[in-house]
């Protein structure tokens, strides 16, 4: 999957309302992402991302959970 198609399907995911963070600190996060072909656990943990989907690479479940957790570093 292309970097295109993966930002395209994890915004659709965020706008389907399938992204369900269940808890996240500054350095870890626990999530569950409800995809097209299941439901997929998303974690954070020692600057890491794992996702339980068989993509060998960056999916869109962990794309969609990043979005919304990951802080925007702002510049004054």
């Amino acid at each position: 999957m292309t970097s295109d198609a993966i930002t395209d399907k994890a915004s659709r995911l965020l706008t389907s309302r399938s992204v369900f963070v269940k808890w996240s600190t500054p350095d870890n996060v626990c999530a569950v992402v409800r995809g097209d072909s299941g439901v997929y656990d998303v974690h954070l943990h020692s600057g890491r991302w794992q996702c339980t989907c068989s993509a060998r690479s960056t999916c869109s479940h962990v794309d969609a959970v990043m979005s919304v957790t990951v802080p925007l570093e702002v510049t004054p």
